[in-house]
């Protein structure tokens, strides 16, 4: 993926890289199934992650973690440092949406797998 103005990249995998790629052609020449597909598979390793979870365990850096340096980027104000908490639940509480959402369509895409049943 392309560098910001700033030359900060987040942390991708190649394989995320790619997907983005692919999104970023669906969304200007595929269709919406294909762009919705994509999205979600680039959006769930971020957003589910289980695997960057077991290594900052393990004493590895968060800031491997895409999450983590998006939060980052998002939150830190112009004298380095970040807002209160309280002002930040709106944007967390939208995260949680969009966690909830990621692992909604997961459960519709696999359907088959778990005898039609969501919650199996």
């Amino acid at each position: 993926m392309e560098e910001g103005y700033s030359g900060y990249l987040f942390p991708c995998s190649a394989k995320q890289q790619a997907t983005g790629v692919e999104l970023r052609n669906a969304l200007t020449t595929g269709t919406d199934d294909q762009a919705v597909h994509l999205f979600h598979q680039f959006i769930s390793p971020i957003l589910f992650a289980p695997e960057m979870a077991e290594q900052i365990l393990e004493g590895g850096s968060k800031w491997n973690d895409m999450i983590e340096c998006l939060m980052a980027v998002k939150f830190v104000q112009e004298d380095g440092n970040f807002p209160q908490a309280k002002d930040i639940t709106q944007p967390l509480a939208q995260l949680l949406y969009l966690i909830r959402g990621a692992v909604l369509y997961e459960g519709i895409q696999t359907l088959d797998q778990h005898s039609q049943n969501l919650t199996k």
